[in-house]
């Protein structure tokens, strides 16, 4: 038993990142200025609601307004960020001899292991404040997906 029990090697990488920081805008039609931009008019101090999903916004979405006419709003850039990531991979393995020069190698591999989901940013750039979608979480980040195993077996000899 011990002889099954031994000699594995486990490995782990832990990657934590803060989120990413984005912009409230506003469609510049107030501003009188085609083809431009326009921040949205900071109106109250923003505070982080982490909803994620139809109806639950990250951000307190009435922090914001639309600025008045002829004016472009004065919400900084980059003022707010989504939500961190956090992703566990973790992969263990054991090599057999089986003969004098013949191995067996068992390799398994778990990539995002905890199958945490990987939100991307709100809604809040190039979108007129007073729409449903701004401040809503509506997708995961691309790269990140669901929990992914793999194993195999190598023989060497």
């Amino acid at each position: 038993m011990a002889h099954l029990l031994s000699n594995w090697q486990l490995n782990g990488i832990y990657r934590y990142a803060t989120g990413t920081p984005f912009t409230a805008t506003t469609d510049a039609t107030a501003c009188n200025c085609p083809g431009n931009g326009n921040f949205a008019d900071a109106v109250a101090p923003v505070q982080i609601l982490e909803g994620i999903g139809p109806g639950q916004p990250w951000f307190s979405i009435s922090s914001f307004a639309v600025p008045g006419p002829n004016r472009f709003g004065n919400a900084g850039r980059n003022t707010i960020r989504g939500p961190h990531l956090s992703n566990y991979d973790f992969s263990l393995f054991r090599t057999f001899a089986i003969k004098e020069r013949v191995r067996l190698e068992f390799r398994g591999e778990f990539y995002n292991l905890t199958n945490t989901p990987q939100f991307s940013n709100p809604s809040g750039n190039g979108v007129n404040v007073s729409s449903g979608s701004f401040g809503v979480i509506t997708s995961t980040l691309t790269g990140y997906g669901n929990r992914q195993i793999q194993t195999a077996l190598r023989v060497t000899f």
